[in-house]
């Protein structure tokens, strides 16, 4: 698998260039989402009317920026469908994204957004001609963060994709 051949000086690299503090996470096979009410485990604890402790500050459910995105990191795994190959994502401090694709025919960036929800879109051109659309969502679980969705290009083809953070950010 390509990730495997990843640095971590190139992982520090990115984060450092999209201005993400880093902290390590271990990742493990368990994808179950938090139960509420987990104790300490649980990644978001009510801190008051509006705000969730060490989370962003609400104002009608948007993500204000004055805090670290709670799903900002890097994460990699694949994509697949009519197409397939190996996945990155970068969410960055302030919610932007970008979404990087490796396969038989080259590398391809993508960039979007992402919701404090963890409701993700970005959009790119393959070729300058053919439109790709990423669109899924991001949630918490007792291993970590993980993000799964689907793709779809405007020649028709279309698929599945999913990751895991393998760098909190």
């Amino acid at each position: 698998m390509w990730c495997s051949a990843i640095s971590a000086a190139a992982v520090l690299v990115l984060f450092e260039a999209a201005g993400c503090a880093l902290s390590h996470q271990r990742a493990g096979p368990d994808d179950a989402p938090l139960p509420v009410g987990d104790g300490g485990d649980a990644p978001f604890d009510a801190g008051g009317p509006g705000r969730d402790a060490g989370g962003p500050v609400r104002d009608g459910g948007g993500f204000d920026g004055t805090v670290e995105h709670p799903f900002a990191g890097f994460y990699v795994g694949t994509y697949a469908g009519e197409d397939s190959g190996d996945l990155e994502v970068l969410i960055r401090a302030d919610g932007t994204v970008t979404v990087t694709t490796r396969s038989r025919g080259g590398m391809q960036m993508f960039e979007g957004t992402i919701d404090v929800d963890g409701m993700l879109h970005a959009r790119g051109h393959l070729g300058g001609t053919v439109e790709v659309d990423y669109a899924g969502t991001f949630r918490h679980t007792r291993s970590g963060h993980v993000g799964s969705g689907t793709w779809a290009a405007s020649s028709g083809l279309s698929g599945t994709w999913r990751v895991r953070q393998v760098v909190s950010g």
